[in-house]
C-alpha cells in the first residue's frame, strides 16, 4: 500500500498554496524512500506536555535562518534543528497515512509562550487516529 498525505483544513486554507504543494511534496518523497530531502533535518514526536506526547504528534525541523552547519560533511541529523516545525501525525490503523496539521515558524518563542496550539494539534491528531 502506498503513502496517503492528507492536509488538514485549517493549514490548507491558511497557508501559501505553492509551498504547501512544494512541502507535502518532499514529506511524500522522504516517507516514501527514507531519503531525507535537504530541507527537512531532525524527525522527532513531541515529550512534552505528557497529553501532546500521548497524542503521537511529530515535528520535522525545517531548514531556515536558525538551521546551522548542515552542510557541514560530519552533522548528524539528530543536531539538524530550526525554529520552523512541520507538524505531523499517521494513522493508528494505517501507519501509512498520514496527517500535516500544521506549519509554524518562530517554532521555539511559540512553544515557551503557549502550549495550547500543541494541545489542540494533540486533539486533532487524536481524531484523526481514530478514523485512520
Amino acid at each position: 500500500m502506498g503513502i496517503r498525505i492528507l492536509i488538514h483544513k485549517r493549514l490548507k486554507e491558511s497557508f501559501d498554496p505553492s509551498l504547501l504543494a512544494e512541502i507535502t511534496r518532499a514529506f511524500r518523497q522522504y516517507k516514501e524512500t527514507g531519503k531525507r530531502p535537504t530541507n527537512f533535518g531532525r524527525d522527532v514526536p513531541y515529550d512534552f506536555p505528557q497529553s501532546v506526547a500521548d497524542s503521537d504528534l511529530w515535528h520535522i525541523h525545517i531548514r531556515d535562518q536558525t538551521s546551522l552547519n548542515w552542510d557541514a560533511p560530519q552533522m548528524r541529523v539528530f543536531k539538524m534543528t530550526s525554529n520552523t516545525a512541520l507538524i505531523y501525525t499517521r494513522g493508528c490503523r494505517d501507519p501509512n497515512c498520514y496527517l500535516i496539521i500544521g506549519i509554524i515558524a518562530n517554532a521555539h518563542a511559540y512553544y515557551d509562550g503557549t502550549q495550547k496550539y500543541l494541545r489542540e494539534m494533540a486533539e486533532i491528531a487524536r481524531g484523526f487516529q481514530r478514523n485512520f
